[in-house]
């Protein structure tokens, strides 16, 4: 499930991947990583890796926050990390066009204003 979840948003550019890399090393992980019941990650890959890395490298960061979301579905997973990170990144307008396409064809019984509400997006 994990790589399913992964690729719904785009991955951190080189900049943003070394900005959150050194936030990391010097303050830990500010914002919690999110776990299905079953313990996947729906949100926060990056932190987790950034972190691990960090921590094999021999720096002494403490734990990451967690938290545990109720999503019963794999369509209520993709939608929820679409919505978390279409208010968070500085995502291109194309990128945030496929989010939104994609959203579209996991929720097609929701109207085009529930989706931007839903997305924080006009």
């Amino acid at each position: 499930m994990n790589g399913n979840l992964r690729g719904v948003v785009p991955p951190l550019n080189q900049s943003e991947r070394r900005d959150l890399r050194d936030s990391i090393r010097r303050r830990g992980v500010l914002v919690a990583v999110e776990y299905d019941p079953a313990g996947e990650i729906v949100d926060g890959f990056e932190r987790v890796e950034i972190w691990e890395e960090l921590r094999a490298a021999g720096h002494e960061i403490p734990p990451y926050p967690r938290v545990v979301r109720d999503l019963a579905s794999d369509s209520d997973r993709r939608s929820y990390r679409r919505e978390v990170n279409a208010c968070r990144r500085h995502l291109t307008v194309e990128q945030r066009r496929r989010i939104i396409a994609e959203q579209l064809i996991d929720t097609p019984d929701h109207s085009n204003r529930q989706i931007a509400d839903r997305l924080n997006v006009d």
